[in-house]
Protein backbone atom coordinates (compact mmCIF):
# COMPACT_ATOMS: atom_id res chain seq x y z
CA UNK A 1 0.00 0.00 0.00
CA UNK A 2 1.48 3.64 -0.88
CA UNK A 3 0.18 6.25 0.31
CA UNK A 4 0.56 10.14 -0.30
CA UNK A 5 -0.74 13.18 1.74
CA UNK A 6 -0.35 17.26 1.63
CA UNK A 7 0.37 17.75 -1.56
CA UNK A 8 3.09 14.72 -1.66
CA UNK A 9 5.09 16.29 0.99
CA UNK A 10 4.73 13.24 3.10
CA UNK A 11 4.08 10.04 1.05
CA UNK A 12 5.42 5.97 2.20
CA UNK A 13 4.42 2.47 1.84
CA UNK A 14 3.52 -0.27 4.01
CA UNK A 15 4.30 -3.42 2.52
CA UNK A 16 3.68 -7.53 3.88
CA UNK A 17 5.07 -10.22 2.63
CA UNK A 18 4.73 -14.32 2.91
CA UNK A 19 7.19 -16.32 0.69
CA UNK A 20 8.04 -20.21 0.71
CA UNK A 21 11.54 -21.15 -0.30
CA UNK A 22 12.50 -24.46 -1.52
CA UNK A 23 15.85 -26.37 -1.37
CA UNK A 24 17.50 -24.03 1.02
CA UNK A 25 21.02 -24.43 0.38
CA UNK A 26 22.99 -23.84 3.47
CA UNK A 27 26.38 -24.91 5.40
CA UNK A 28 26.33 -28.54 6.76
CA UNK A 29 28.52 -28.97 9.65
CA UNK A 30 30.23 -32.88 9.68
CA UNK A 31 31.92 -33.98 12.81
CA UNK A 32 35.43 -33.48 12.91
CA UNK A 33 36.12 -37.30 12.48
CA UNK A 34 34.93 -36.72 9.06
CA UNK A 35 38.21 -35.25 7.77
CA UNK A 36 36.32 -31.79 6.27
CA UNK A 37 34.16 -29.42 8.07
CA UNK A 38 31.41 -29.71 6.06
CA UNK A 39 29.42 -29.25 3.04
CA UNK A 40 26.53 -27.39 1.37
CA UNK A 41 23.59 -29.35 0.80
CA UNK A 42 19.77 -28.46 0.10
CA UNK A 43 18.82 -28.54 3.80
CA UNK A 44 14.50 -28.36 3.10
CA UNK A 45 11.96 -25.45 3.01
CA UNK A 46 11.95 -22.16 5.01
CA UNK A 47 8.82 -20.06 5.45
CA UNK A 48 9.76 -16.21 5.62
CA UNK A 49 7.15 -13.62 6.92
CA UNK A 50 7.19 -10.18 6.87
CA UNK A 51 6.40 -5.97 6.96
CA UNK A 52 8.22 -3.24 6.31
CA UNK A 53 7.05 0.37 6.49
CA UNK A 54 8.65 3.71 5.06
CA UNK A 55 7.95 6.99 5.49
CA UNK A 56 9.11 9.77 3.38
CA UNK A 57 8.54 14.20 3.85
CA UNK A 58 9.98 16.65 2.38
CA UNK A 59 10.47 19.38 5.27
CA UNK A 60 12.24 22.34 3.26
CA UNK A 61 10.80 22.44 -0.39
CA UNK A 62 12.73 25.09 -2.42
CA UNK A 63 13.45 27.63 0.59
CA UNK A 64 16.17 29.95 -0.76
CA UNK A 65 17.35 26.89 -3.23
CA UNK A 66 16.97 24.51 -0.18
CA UNK A 67 15.50 21.09 -0.40
CA UNK A 68 15.58 19.19 2.61
CA UNK A 69 14.03 15.25 2.44
CA UNK A 70 13.88 12.90 5.30
CA UNK A 71 12.85 9.26 5.44
CA UNK A 72 12.84 6.31 7.52
CA UNK A 73 12.32 2.47 7.10
CA UNK A 74 11.25 -0.03 9.62
CA UNK A 75 11.31 -3.99 8.69
CA UNK A 76 10.70 -7.19 10.79
CA UNK A 77 11.56 -10.58 9.09
CA UNK A 78 10.41 -14.16 10.53
CA UNK A 79 11.66 -17.23 8.97
CA UNK A 80 11.16 -20.88 10.30
CA UNK A 81 11.49 -24.07 8.99
CA UNK A 82 8.91 -26.30 7.59
CA UNK A 83 10.92 -28.94 6.83
CA UNK A 84 13.90 -30.81 6.86
CA UNK A 85 15.36 -32.00 3.79
CA UNK A 86 16.68 -35.63 6.16
CA UNK A 87 12.52 -36.03 6.96
CA UNK A 88 13.56 -35.40 10.73
CA UNK A 89 11.91 -32.82 13.31
CA UNK A 90 15.40 -31.88 14.07
CA UNK A 91 19.20 -31.85 13.24
CA UNK A 92 20.92 -30.62 16.73
CA UNK A 93 24.29 -30.53 15.03
CA UNK A 94 23.77 -27.44 13.14
CA UNK A 95 20.72 -26.38 15.12
CA UNK A 96 17.99 -26.39 13.09
CA UNK A 97 14.75 -27.53 14.15
CA UNK A 98 11.46 -27.83 12.54
CA UNK A 99 9.29 -25.03 13.42
CA UNK A 100 12.17 -22.70 14.50
CA UNK A 101 14.16 -20.02 12.94
CA UNK A 102 17.17 -21.06 10.73
CA UNK A 103 19.48 -18.56 13.21
CA UNK A 104 18.24 -20.18 16.40
CA UNK A 105 20.64 -20.17 19.31
CA UNK A 106 21.60 -24.05 20.29
CA UNK A 107 23.38 -23.58 23.61
CA UNK A 108 22.89 -23.87 27.63
CA UNK A 109 21.43 -20.53 29.55
CA UNK A 110 24.10 -18.79 31.15
CA UNK A 111 23.15 -18.14 34.10
CA UNK A 112 26.49 -16.78 35.91
CA UNK A 113 29.42 -18.02 37.50
CA UNK A 114 29.54 -21.26 39.37
CA UNK A 115 30.73 -19.78 42.92
CA UNK A 116 32.04 -21.75 46.46
CA UNK A 117 28.94 -21.90 48.18
CA UNK A 118 26.74 -23.13 45.51
CA UNK A 119 24.42 -25.90 46.27
CA UNK A 120 24.80 -29.22 43.98
CA UNK A 121 27.60 -28.21 41.63
CA UNK A 122 29.33 -31.68 42.11
CA UNK A 123 26.23 -33.27 41.43
CA UNK A 124 25.45 -30.78 38.24
CA UNK A 125 28.95 -29.47 36.66
CA UNK A 126 30.43 -32.20 34.26
CA UNK A 127 33.24 -33.91 35.18
CA UNK A 128 36.20 -31.53 35.48
CA UNK A 129 34.55 -28.79 35.94
CA UNK A 130 35.58 -25.57 38.45
CA UNK A 131 34.37 -22.97 40.71
CA UNK A 132 34.51 -20.26 38.42
CA UNK A 133 33.23 -21.55 35.25
CA UNK A 134 30.21 -20.83 33.65
CA UNK A 135 26.82 -21.86 35.48
CA UNK A 136 24.19 -22.86 33.35
CA UNK A 137 20.59 -23.43 34.05
CA UNK A 138 19.44 -26.77 34.93
CA UNK A 139 15.84 -27.83 33.56
CA UNK A 140 15.98 -31.55 35.14
CA UNK A 141 14.07 -33.45 38.03
CA UNK A 142 14.95 -33.23 41.57
CA UNK A 143 14.49 -36.46 43.83
CA UNK A 144 12.35 -35.73 47.22
CA UNK A 145 14.60 -34.20 48.77
CA UNK A 146 15.12 -31.68 46.17
CA UNK A 147 18.66 -32.74 44.70
CA UNK A 148 19.22 -33.05 40.73
CA UNK A 149 18.80 -36.25 39.42
CA UNK A 150 21.16 -35.87 36.83
CA UNK A 151 24.38 -33.83 35.59
CA UNK A 152 23.55 -30.97 33.06
CA UNK A 153 24.09 -32.16 29.53
CA UNK A 154 22.10 -31.86 26.13
CA UNK A 155 18.75 -31.82 27.37
CA UNK A 156 19.40 -28.56 29.10
CA UNK A 157 20.03 -27.10 25.78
Amino acid sequence: MDFSVLNHRLSGTLEWYTGITNDVIQWVNLPSSAGVGGYYANIGKVKNTGVEFSINGTILDNVNGWTWDMGINLYANRNKITELATGQERDASNAWFVGHSINSVYDYKKIGLWQENDHYFDILEPEGSNIGMIKVKYAGEYDENGVPVRRIGAEDK
